[in-house]
Order: structure tokens, then sequence, then C-alpha cells
């Protein structure tokens, strides 16, 4: 695997989301990695990238948020990663949280928020690896 950058895996189908998204992280002083299918997003990480947490919106066209962890959960490598799942409807909360998500947000994304989360789990990030 390669080393870890203190970085953001963002896994979100909306285009102006994944950007708006994508600028919020990279102005906190974060790398993101962004990517529009879970399947993309689970070939990277099985392919060695390394993060400090992924940004999930549920509803992808590919498979669905609770699919997707799932896939996580199964894979010892990756199952540690927290998930922050991003949604429009709340009633995902139980289930996400039940899956293993940590964090559940219902869009808008409050911006603060996710930086919280960021913070919380890559709180060295002065000290990147090249």
């Amino acid at each position: 695997m390669t080393a870890h950058r203190h970085t953001a895996l963002l896994v979100d189908d909306d285009p102006d989301a994944c950007e708006a998204l994508t600028v919020l992280i990279e102005l906190s002083d974060y790398t993101v990695v962004a990517t529009h299918t879970a399947r993309d997003a689970v070939a990277r990480l099985r392919g060695g990238l390394r993060c400090c947490v992924i940004i999930l919106d549920w509803w992808l066209p590919d498979m669905n948020g609770a699919d997707f962890l799932r896939l996580l959960n199964a894979d010892p490598n990756l199952a540690d990663i927290p998930v922050a799942v991003c949604t429009g409807d709340d009633r995902i909360r139980q289930e996400a949280t039940a899956l293993g998500a940590k964090y559940v947000f219902l869009k808008p994304v409050e911006p603060t928020d996710l930086v919280d989360v960021l913070d919380d789990h890559c709180p060295k990030r002065g000290s990147r690896v090249a």
C-alpha cells in the first residue's frame, strides 16, 4: 500500500456536490480523491489508496451506501476506515449507523461539521508524507 497522505476519499455521483466538497476539503488543507461510483472507490482502496475518512453519498448509481459499507466491513484491510455518510433522507441514519458508519449527515452538509470529521481523523495534517 502507498503511504498515508491525510486524504479524504469522496464518493458522490453529483458533479456539483462533488466539486463543492472537493474545494472545501482542499481549502481545509487535506488531499481529496473524488470518485463518482462506489465500485471505483472500492477499486482505489483495494489498489492501495490510504485515506483518513470516506465521505459517502448514500444513493449512488452502481450501489447504495448499505452495499458499500458491507463491502468495506468484509475486507479486513478496509473495515477500520471511518465513513461519513451524506444523505437527503433522515430515515437512512439508523441503517447507516448499524452498518458501521461513524457519521451520518443530512444534505446539505454543514461545512464546519465535515471539517470537524476530517480534523478528528487526520489531526496531524501538517506532517504529510510525500
